[in-house]
């Protein structure tokens, strides 16, 4: 990345000396920046220096994927408490075998790399907590058998999408494919906790998530230079598993306002 001002370096010699300096910083700065897990993006928000997580996020499409999540039939509904109670029930129905398929998923990413303690730790850490979380919406649904449950096309091609993800390529861009839920979630709850009612019945859906730990932000934050993360692969399988899950809440409540 070549600094605005290089441009305006003629051939005074202290001129061009000062325009080397501030071409060699700003390479510096990026090649810092690629493999710390932090991204300089000049192109949309100028130059910020953000951590990865937070450039995925503040990429314009994934703000427009985000802004339609917020604005689909089922976050509405929750929003004026009119959600038809089939369209919640067939979202949670179909989360909870989602749920079930990631396990498997971080079952077959855990199998590639057994050695590295690092990776193993947090990849069992969620197979734990997406176990539980599974387990509760099973208990809570009356879900036997996952495959007695037919998802929609939004929630299928997720979990497609998703299994190949962990079977193509490094467990870190499955963890990638993950942020997107553990993010939007909280931002959709954030966004509606001033403006819905205590009395709705859909705020504990508000309550349970405005508040969610960033495990998985944390984790690749840390270490997405140790990992050699690749930041337009990055963003690519970031801002689809994003389009999923405003798809997987638009197809839930079709028809709800």
């Amino acid at each position: 990345m070549i600094p605005r001002d290089s441009m305006r370096c003629r051939s005074n010699m202290y001129a061009q000396l000062f325009c080397v300096l501030q071409c060699c910083n700003a390479t510096m700065t990026l090649l810092s920046a690629e493999l710390t897990g932090t991204k300089i993006d000049s192109r949309e928000s100028g130059p910020v220096n953000v951590q990865l997580s937070e450039w995925l996020w503040r990429g314009s499409e994934s703000r427009a994927l985000a802004q339609k999540a917020l604005h689909s039939g089922f976050i509405k509904g929750i929003k004026s408490g009119l959600l038809d109670p089939r369209h919640f029930g067939s979202f949670f129905v179909q989360d909870a075998v989602f749920c079930f398929h990631v396990v498997q998923h971080l079952k077959i990413a855990l199998q590639k790399y057994p050695s590295d303690s690092t990776l193993t730790a947090v990849l069992q850490e969620q197979i734990r907590t997406n176990e539980k979380y599974t387990r509760d919406l099973f208990q809570q649904w009356h879900i036997a058998n996952p495959n007695g449950i037919l998802l929609g096309k939004a929630a299928e091609e997720y979990v497609k999408f998703e299994r190949e993800v962990a079977e193509d390529m490094s467990p870190l861009y499955l963890l990638i494919a993950m942020l997107p839920c553990e993010k939007l979630w909280s931002w959709l709850a954030m966004e509606l906790q001033y403006e819905i009612s205590a009395t709705n019945v859909y705020r504990f859906w508000v309550d349970d998530h405005v508040s969610i730990d960033p495990v998985l932000a944390t984790f690749i934050d840390e270490n997405a230079g140790r990992y050699n993360v690749d930041l337009d692969t990055a963003m690519f399988i970031y801002q689809k598993a994003l389009y999923w899950e405003g798809e997987f809440f638009e197809s839930a409540s079709a028809g709800s306002n």
